[in-house]
This record gives structure tokens, sequence and C-alpha cells, in this order.
């Protein structure tokens, strides 16, 4: 594949199998052809494996070690690394595919997809085109009913979330940095760091790939 001579392949993933899976699939595949270069099960190594000067075709799942996919998605954004993310995970709920692809994700397959979807992904993807996988579904109902709305006052009052922590968790989910949130509600850093580590306490979380979904499964965002 033409498009990928410029390109470093990486493979993040928890699960040693199925990088190693992945990594024999891509060498023997006619169509692509190469040895990834680097991978790993964990978030926090990944990034510290990213290069400004170095063009990287990610294959990565949502689910890591340490950072998660979420984070690792926008720290590549905030240091505009020349990273190309094709997500490959389990997860196939809409609103954590529309999460990874607000985050900057080019692409989203499943890890159940066919064997023959990943060149075509690739593919997609080297081309700056945003590529959604064979069973990947973006759209849920439309609209929130009202009791969506009860479950999420329900759920708010028991973990005791404050009108505050609701305000900041929804621009967490719309991928905002601490600073862009405290300029959004016009309070400091100190305070959005604070609320964050008070959601996530609240919530019983250690990431924002928990956090997601979580708030995601009781409506909150």
């Amino acid at each position: 594949m033409q498009l990928l001579e410029n390109y470093r392949i990486f493979i993040a993933d928890p699960h040693p199998f199925f990088r190693r899976g992945l990594r024999q699939y891509l060498e023997e595949e006619s169509r692509i052809a190469v040895s990834p270069a680097y991978e790993t099960g964990s978030g926090k190594e990944l990034l510290q494996a990213l290069r400004a000067n170095v063009s990287v075709l990610l294959l990565m799942e949502l689910n890591l070690r340490d950072v998660d996919g979420f984070e690792v998605l926008k720290k590549i954004r905030q240091r505009r690394l020349p990273v190309k993310v094709l997500i490959v995970s389990a997860y196939r709920d809409s609103k954590l595919i529309k999460q990874a692809m607000k985050y900057g994700a080019a692409g989203y397959i499943l890890k159940e997809s066919a064997e023959g979807s990943l060149p075509e992904a690739i593919l997609g993807v080297l081309k700056d085109e945003n590529h959604i996988g064979e069973g990947v579904q973006l759209n849920n109902a439309a609209g929130r009913n009202k009791k969506e709305e009860v479950l999420k006052d329900s759920f708010a009052r028991k973990h005791l979330l404050t009108r505050r922590e609701l305000e900041v968790l929804k621009l967490i989910s719309d991928a905002l940095s601490n600073k862009e949130i405290a300029k959004r509600l016009y309070i400091s850093d100190q305070t959005v760091g604070v609320h964050r580590k008070n959601i996530m306490r609240k919530l019983g979380v250690n990431n924002v790939a928990e956090l997601m979904r979580k708030a995601f499964d009781h409506s909150l965002i």
C-alpha cells in the first residue's frame, strides 16, 4: 500500500494476544505487508513514543492501561502530532464511538469485523477520510425523552453531583481542556481540576473512558 510508505504503524491494545495477531495480519496481508514499528498496551508509554517529526498510523483500542484512548486522542490533538488514528475496538456503543470521533479519531472499526475490512479502513484513514466500519452505529433515537431526564436527575442526586459538576461533565464530553472549560464557565483552571476530580470520585471511575461510559449509560450527557 503505497500510502503507507511515509508512515510508521503503531499498535496500542491492552491484550498481548490481540497485538500479536494484528501484527501478524499486517505482515501477511498483501495490501499492507508492513511490520508495525511499535506496540504497547499502555497509553502513557504510547504518548512517550510518539514524536512530532514522525508520521504515524495508530491502530488503537480505547481501553488502554494508565492513560485511556480518549486521553491519548486529546494529547495528540493538543500536541499537534502527525498521527492518524484508527480505532480498532470491542466497544460498539454509538455514544462512545461519536466521542472518539469528536476527540480526533479518523476511523472506527470493530474487532469483530471481517479481516478484509482493515486494509480498507487503513486506506480511508490515510486518504484523510473518516472511515466508519461495518456494524458501527452512530445514530441513536433522536432527542432525550422524559424517562431519560428522570433517570438523569435521579442518578445525579444519588451521587450528589452538583449543577456545576454536571456542567463541567458536559464540557469534558465535548473534549474541552481544563483551560477551555475554565474560560467557558468563568472559573479558574484549578477549580475545574477540583470539579473533575470530585466527579470521578463520586462516580467511582479512574479515567475519562470509564467516566464517559458511565455518563452515557445514565444519560448525564
